[in-house]
């Protein structure tokens, strides 16, 4: 089996094909028929993180489901042909110079679980809707190669392409300043709402009926996305220690447990007096300490609105800050990278540290670490708190946007909502039970943890906007332990406010 993460390099280029005639024949669209399962979104802060969820009634475009889904259902609720129409998307397969993630095929089957599941969904929208998939792949050797790219015809009025994937960081927030793409929730044929779409990203990406970016079963990274904990089960088993994973089911995996844990863990392994690369620590970290924050369900800006309000003066905000400085005051805890920004993971895959966090689409490396690791979700706050939540890297998350040169809204809406939708039946199966299973995590229990952490993402536009650089300004006093959080707070918050509502204005104005 090829592998997953993919090593080739892509230029600018374009995929045109029509897959029916690239596949084995005998593809049937019953092939593919499943119950969507386990992989339910909540639909607001307070839901239960209950795994096994039921079957939800559904509602496409033609007309309502209830009871079992299956793709075949799905799929007959939409009528519209499109009589060999090419359908345009622009996007890349490459994160950064160390990850590449496939979200597009490639032209012919090669025996990649993942590759084949995209064809397959593809080839079946295509003999539906009568289109033909054209992709144009962009290797981001520069950071903004994909947005100047595309941007360039668009400010031009060019009708550039129908779909873009982007990452929410850099490309998205681009976009969006320009004003170059359209609102998701004003296009009748997309259905926010289906599971298929991601229910947290609504909630927190949207401002006053504006959703601008939305992600999904349609992207393979947005399970992935999401910020964990990972633990050495060697190391554990060394130590006579039971596995956490039942303490996450419980409700009491706090941050006062992985603390209790790690404490006293470090050892300074070459005698020179000093904690650094080299050594032995409880817990490791790249150099950010905001995520935790989203783990105890708060962060910079409050979304329960119906837009975003910042949140970084009340003192449930302060006082979770300070909880996370506990950690990162420990000499137990490594988070100054002395050699790459991967630090962290070098020493946790040389079982030097029982702990490590990584956004989950980096476990591709350690696809090369001899002991077994597992994953858990970011603790709770106290076990009080109603479920578990996780940060999501913006690096990493990939929203479709709608460029606002596009004209045929109608027939975007349908294949946008007929790719998340297939996908939920075709591909969302092989990413997680196939490659995160085989490929990356070691055991059944780390699927399980992942999916908590998936379902508990929060979206922080602070991350991605910047908003007079307050995530920044937090992160670095937390990681400092510095006792002028609150008045580096104070001094930034004008400049904050100002930059969050110019924001919020931006996104009142897009249609």
């Amino acid at each position: 089996m090829e592998p997953y993460f993919i090593t080739e390099v892509y230029y600018v280029k374009h995929l045109s094909k029509n897959m029916l005639t690239r596949i084995f024949a005998g593809i049937l669209v019953t092939s593919q028929l499943c119950v969507i399962t386990a992989c339910g979104d909540p639909d607001n802060r307070n839901s239960s993180n209950d795994i096994n969820t039921e079957n939800e009634a559904v509602t496409t475009a033609a007309e309502t489901y209830s009871g079992e889904l299956t793709l075949e259902g799905v799929l007959a609720g939409f009528n519209e042909t499109y009589d060999g129409t090419s359908f345009r998307i622009v996007t890349s397969n490459i994160i950064n110079s160390s990850l590449t993630m496939q979200q597009a095929p490639y032209e012919e089957s090669n025996g990649d679980r993942v590759n084949d599941a995209l064809i397959r969904r593809d080839a079946l929208i295509e003999e539906k809707f009568g289109i033909t998939f054209d992709y144009t792949l962009i290797e981001p050797d520069a950071e903004f190669k994909l947005f100047d790219t595309v941007s360039k015809s668009m400010l031009a009025d060019e009708d550039v392409c129908d779909l873009i994937f982007g990452n929410m960081q850099v490309y998205a927030v681009n976009f969006i300043e320009n004003k170059l793409i359209r609102n998701i929730a004003a296009i009748d044929e997309i259905h926010l709402e289906q599971p298929w779409w991601h229910q947290t990203a609504n909630r927190d990406l949207t401002v006053d009926g504006t959703m601008l970016l939305a992600t999904g079963d349609i992207t393979t990274r947005y399970m992935l996305s999401s910020f964990v904990i990972l633990f050495n089960q060697k190391l554990f088993t060394d130590y006579g220690w039971e596995f956490p994973y039942q303490a996450v089911r419980d409700g009491k995996w706090t941050m006062d447990m992985m603390m209790e844990m790690l404490k006293g863990q470090g050892r300074d392994l070459n005698s020179d007096g000093k904690m650094k690369y080299d050594d032995f620590f409880g817990y490791t970290n790249e150099g950010i300490s905001y995520p935790f924050l989203n783990g105890f369900n708060t962060g910079i800006v409050n979304t329960t609105g119906s837009e975003p309000v910042l949140n970084f003066e009340t003192e449930d905000f302060i006082s979770k800050a300070q909880k996370i400085a506990e950690l990162f005051a420990l000499e137990d805890t490594f988070y100054k990278n002395e050699k790459t920004q991967y630090d962290s993971l070098d020493i946790f895959a040389d079982d030097r540290a029982l702990f490590t966090s990584q956004t989950a689409i980096n476990l591709a490396l350690l696809k090369e670490m001899e002991s077994d690791f597992g994953v858990l979700p970011l603790p709770k706050y106290d076990e009080q708190q109603d479920q578990y939540h996780s940060w999501v890297n913006g690096y990493c998350a990939t929203a479709i946007m709608i460029p606002i040169t596009a004209s045929n809204l109608s027939m975007i809406g349908n294949i946008t909502e007929a790719m998340a939708a297939s996908s939920r039946f075709i591909v969302t199966p092989e990413v997680y039970e196939v490659t995160l299973l085989t490929k990356q995590t070691r055991d059944e229990e780390s699927i399980e943890m992942l999916k908590l952490a998936a379902e508990g993402a929060m979206y922080d536009m602070s991350g991605f906007f910047g908003w007079g650089g307050m995530k920044d300004t937090v992160n670095n006093a937390i990681m400092q332990n510095s006792d002028r959080l609150t008045s580096n707070i104070e001094k930034l918050r004008d400049k904050t406010i100002k930059a969050l509502t110019e924001t919020l204005e931006l996104f009142k104005g897009i249609q």
